[in-house]
C-alpha cells in the first residue's frame, strides 16, 4: 500500500465502516443488530474503547464469539470492522511527524506514545513468525503520522 496520513484516529490496516451495524457483548460472546455481519478472522473495533477483537466462531446468523472479551461489555454499540482479507498485514510503519508524537493503541487497548520524529515498523517474521502482524490503532488526528502496511493479496 502507498503511505497514507492519517488525519483521524483509524486501525492499520484501514477498516470498514459498517456504522448502521451495532453489537452488543457478554464477555467474549457478541450478538449483532444485522444478519451474516462477521465471518471468522474479521475483526471488532470499539472505537470508544480503543480496542480490536478477532472474531473466532461464528454460531448463527447473528452470534458468536471473540478471541477475548472487551475491557467491559457493550450494549448495542456502532462499531467497525477489519476484514478478515483487510487483516492479512505482513508489516506496518508509523511515522510520527517532526512537529509532535502519535498515540498508539495494541488489539488489546494499551496505549504508548511515538515520540516526534521516530517510528514504529513491524513485521510479522518479527512478531514470532506469525504470518500476520495484529492490528493496531493510531490517532492521526493532532499530529497526522505517515502510515505504511503490505497486504497479502494487494501488495504481494
Amino acid at each position: 500500500m502507498p503511505a497514507k496520513t492519517y488525519t483521524t484516529k483509524d486501525t492499520v490496516p484501514a477498516h470498514t465502516d459498517v456504522a448502521t451495524i451495532t453489537v452488543t457483548t457478554s464477555g467474549a460472546k457478541y450478538t449483532t443488530s444485522a444478519a451474516n455481519t462477521f465471518q471468522v478472522g474479521d475483526y471488532i473495533w470499539s472505537v470508544a474503547g480503543n480496542e480490536l477483537r478477532k472474531i473466532v466462531d461464528v454460531r448463527s446468523t447473528t452470534e458468536g464469539f471473540m478471541e477475548s472479551a472487551f475491557s467491559s461489555d457493550l450494549s448495542a454499540v456502532a462499531v467497525d470492522i477489519i476484514t478478515k482479507n483487510d487483516a492479512k498485514v505482513a508489516s506496518i510503519s508509523v511515522a510520527a511527524p517532526s512537529g509532535g508524537s502519535v498515540t498508539i493503541w495494541s488489539k488489546n487497548g494499551d496505549s504508548s506514545t511515538l515520540p516526534a520524529s521516530t517510528s514504529l515498523n513491524r513485521s510479522a517474521a518479527g512478531k514470532g513468525g506469525g504470518e500476520f502482524c495484529e492490528p493496531i490503532i493510531v490517532d492521526g488526528a493532532t499530529n497526522n503520522p505517515l502510515v505504511e502496511y503490505t497486504q497479502k493479496g494487494v501488495d504481494y
